[in-house]
């Protein structure tokens, strides 16, 4: 499973998001984490196979259940 912050130094996480893809058709499953979420973040997210996205600050269990639902399938 991939934890992945949408702002990063070099690239975002959605940038990121499409180079796994380009280089890995079957990577991990990817949890993104955001202060702020909007519709076009979940719509590009949908079109990188997301998991799940979750809002910061993360909750303990929040990203626990996350993470067993991205792993489970």
């Amino acid at each position: 499973c991939i934890l992945l912050d949408l702002v990063m130094p070099r690239m975002d996480g959605f940038q990121f998001l499409r180079q796994l893809e380009a280089e890995q058709a079957d990577h991990p499953p990817v949890v993104v984490m955001s202060a702020s979420v909007t519709s076009a973040m979940l719509r590009d997210g949908q079109a990188g196979r997301l998991c799940s996205m979750i809002r910061k600050p993360v909750e303990a269990g929040q990203l626990v259940a996350a993470v067993r639902q991205a792993v489970a399938g």
